[in-house]
């Protein structure tokens, strides 16, 4: 999951050349990152949200021992189902959200630099998601129920797949966003029928996921212009090879 959204960061945001203005861009989004994290779990507007998601995570907890015992777990999905949330949820939601974004933005006639923001608030969410999830594992560690390993909690599939969902949410709205949630919510079921998490480990996941993308959604991103061109010749002729981020062009032959 952390390779796919680094992978996908570098692909939309980073072009291989322009090193001065790729390196203010890298910065501008580490304090955006750094805002938008710390806003998630500060706003009063977000209060609610993790308040609800701790009850939640402590309620599912009870039932953690009776969810992932053999019986119960056979019931919950068949097995093919259960796959496609594995796959969901690790790394099928990042990888096509970014692409995603940039047709629908296209085709709905949204301008270059509202797009280019409203991807980079989706890179600076989801990586923020990665970091924080990994983090939160190291310091619980917690045991699998399969008993490999100590990451358990919180669930890595499920924060992801939650976080996905919710950024479609603050770009397209509830209706659009309903078949991302329902996949995501299958993400999670699926961990717990892997034996691979508890109930609360996926509860945790889902809150956070869906907590830090708000949070991101209350800080204003950034304007953060990054491009470069490339000029070369030849015998007979002459062209010209651009990649810009601000205009998403990617060759123009003169």
């Amino acid at each position: 999951m952390r390779k796919i959204t680094l992978a996908l960061t570098l692909l939309f945001a980073l072009p291989a050349y322009g090193q001065a203005s790729a390196a203010r861009w890298v910065v501008a989004m580490t304090r955006y990152g750094g805002s938008g994290t710390l806003g998630a779990f500060t706003a009063p507007d977000l209060r609610l949200h993790w308040a609800v998601t701790a009850v939640g995570a402590l309620t599912a907890s009870r039932m953690d021992e009776w969810a992932t015992s053999a019986e119960v777990r056979n019931r919950i999905m068949p097995n093919l189902q259960a796959e496609i949330g594995d796959k969901w949820g690790d790394p099928v939601a990042a990888a096509i959200i970014l692409p995603s974004i940039f047709l629908a933005d296209k085709m709905l006639g949204y301008s270059i630099v509202d797009t280019k923001k409203r991807l980079e608030f989706a890179v600076a969410g989801l990586v923020s998601v990665g970091v924080v999830t990994v983090v939160a594992k190291d310091v619980f560690r917690r045991e699998r129920p399969n008993a490999v390993g100590h990451r358990s909690f919180p669930s890595g599939h499920t924060s992801i797949s939650f976080a996905v969902a919710e950024v479609a949410r603050q770009l397209y709205g509830n209706r659009v966003s309903v078949p991302f949630y329902l996949l995501a919510a299958n993400t999670a079921l699926s961990r717990i029928h892997d034996n691979k998490h508890y109930p609360s480990d996926v509860v945790a996941g889902a809150g956070l996921g869906i907590g830090i993308v708000r949070g991101f959604s209350l800080v204003e991103v950034p304007t953060m212009p990054l491009s470069f061109s490339l000029q070369f010749g030849r015998t007979g002729f002459q062209g010209n090879f651009l990649l810009s981020f601000d205009g998403f062009r990617f060759f123009n032959k003169l």
